[in-house]
C-alpha cells in the first residue's frame, strides 16, 4: 500500500493524551476492527476515520483506522492497518511516525521480513514525536499515549506478539542495517522467521 497516513505531521501541531474513557473506547474499537467487526461507531466519536478496501498493489483486503492528522486536530493518536488476508497473529508497531528517508528504507526491510513472519496488524503513532507540551506525544516516554496503551493491551490481553521498530545512530552499529532483538525474552519461532526473512 503506497500510502503514508502520517506524512503531514509536524512538531508544532497540537496534541493531548486521551482521557481514560477515550482510551478505553479506542482500545475496544481497535479490537473490534481487528476482529473484523464494525468499528466506526466506537472510533468515529474519537476522531478516527475508518475505511476498508483492497490494496491495488498486493491485492490484499485491508481495514484502516486513522486518527486526526490535520494541523488543528489535537487527537492525533494512532493509525491501525489490518491485513484481512491472513489470520491475526502478530503486530508490527512504529512509535515514531515522523521518520527520515534512511530510517524508512531500513523499516521497509523489517516490514517485509515481518510480513513473511505472519504480521497482520500495523500500529503507528499518530502524532509527531515532539508534538505536545514537552514532547508528550512520544510513546517511548509517555504511557498515557494511545499507541502505548494499544500496544500493551495487544500483548497483555490479546496475546499478540509485538515487533516494534526503532531507529538508532550509525555509530552504535556501524555497517549494520537492522538490529533485531527479542529484548529480555528468549527468541521464539516468530523471531527466527523474521530473522530468516532479513538474511
Amino acid at each position: 500500500m503506497r500510502y503514508c497516513a502520517t506524512a503531514t505531521l509536524s512538531d508544532d501541531h497540537p496534541y493531548r493524551h486521551p482521557t481514560a474513557a477515550e482510551a478505553a473506547d479506542g482500545i475496544a474499537g481497535v479490537r473490534r476492527l481487528i476482529r473484523g467487526g464494525d468499528a466506526d461507531a466506537m472510533l468515529g466519536p474519537l476522531g478516527f476515520s475508518v475505511t476498508s478496501g483492497v490494496d491495488l498493489e498486493s491485492q490484499r483486503p485491508y481495514a484502516l483506522a486513522q486518527s486526526e492528522t490535520g494541523p488543528s486536530g489535537e487527537r492525533a493518536w494512532a493509525v491501525v492497518l489490518v491485513d484481512r488476508s491472513v489470520p491475526v497473529s502478530m503486530v508490527i508497531g512504529s512509535p515514531r511516525s515522523f521518520i527520515s528517508r534512511r530510517w524508512w528504507v531500513r523499516t521497509r526491510l523489517v516490514g517485509a521480513a515481518g510480513v513473511a513472519a505472519g504480521i497482520s496488524v500495523v500500529l503507528i503513532a499518530g502524532a509527531h514525536r515532539d508534538a505536545g507540551p514537552n514532547g508528550s506525544a512520544d510513546p517511548r516516554d509517555n504511557p498515557e499515549t494511545l499507541f502505548h496503551q494499544l500496544a500493551a493491551n495487544f500483548m497483555a490481553k490479546g496475546g499478540l506478539p509485538h515487533l516494534q521498530l526503532h531507529g538508532y545512530a550509525d555509530v552504535r552499529a556501524p555497517g549494520t542495517d537492522v538490529v533485531l532483538s527479542s529484548g529480555p525474552t528468549l527468541p521464539d519461532d516468530r523471531f527466527r522467521r523474521v530473522s530468516r526473512g532479513l538474511a
